[in-house]
């Protein structure tokens, strides 16, 4: 009969156990939180693209526009309300699970896909920031723009500065992304590609 494990092995293999579970737990929550993102982005879509059409084929006034700031604050604070959640599980993996499973292996190697994934794709971030600022604040500024000419009622205005605030509160929402932006296009034109493990709202 071979050797009973000892005392110590029980209690490192109990231990291993637990932070796989939180692991899977916490991946789970990442790709659930990423799958909420392209649905909402999709639903945005296809709502701002209904707006615009409506718009284009003349079965519906310019002041229509006045509909998507409303949709844009509406939806880009969910989707950066869900993006701090996915930010904050990654946090927890790197920041909780990881020191304790080099603690128990010694390797450090583990569960640092994160980092490797910033600093090899040190454009991924600046694209994605982009991105957002033109589907949202991008798209909200154009149409309060572009409706003005069409605004001829005391209601109409209103709406209009309705619509102005509403952006206002979107562009102070993006500051912690549109600062993080900056951060990572010096650190990319000085050479070093934003290689930091930054933590910023995703």
């Amino acid at each position: 009969m071979g050797e009973k494990p000892s005392s110590e092995k029980v209690a490192a293999d109990r231990i291993t156990t637990i932070i796989l579970a939180e692991f899977n737990a916490a991946r789970a929550e990442i790709l659930h939180k990423d799958l909420a993102r392209i649905s909402l982005v999709s639903f945005y879509v296809t709502a701002m693209g209904v707006t615009v059409g409506l718009v284009l084929s003349g079965k519906s006034g310019t002041s229509l526009l006045l509909v998507i700031p409303i949709l844009s604050s509406a939806f880009e604070l969910a989707i950066l309300g869900e993006g701090r959640d996915k930010t904050l599980a990654g946090s927890y993996v790197n920041d909780v699970l990881r020191p304790l499973v080099i603690e128990q292996t010694g390797e450090d190697r583990l569960l640092s896909w994160e980092s490797y994934y910033r600093r090899h794709s040190p454009n991924s971030y600046v694209l994605k920031a982009l991105a957002m600022g033109l589907l949202f604040p991008g798209a909200s500024l154009f149409a309060l723009v572009i409706v003005v000419p069409a605004l001829t009622t005391f209601g109409g205005w209103a709406l209009w500065a309705l619509d102005l605030s509403l952006f206002v509160v979107m562009v102070l929402a993006a500051l912690p992304r549109m600062k993080l932006l900056l951060v990572k296009m010096n650190s990319y034109l000085r050479g070093t590609g934003g290689t930091r493990n930054w933590r910023g709202v995703d």
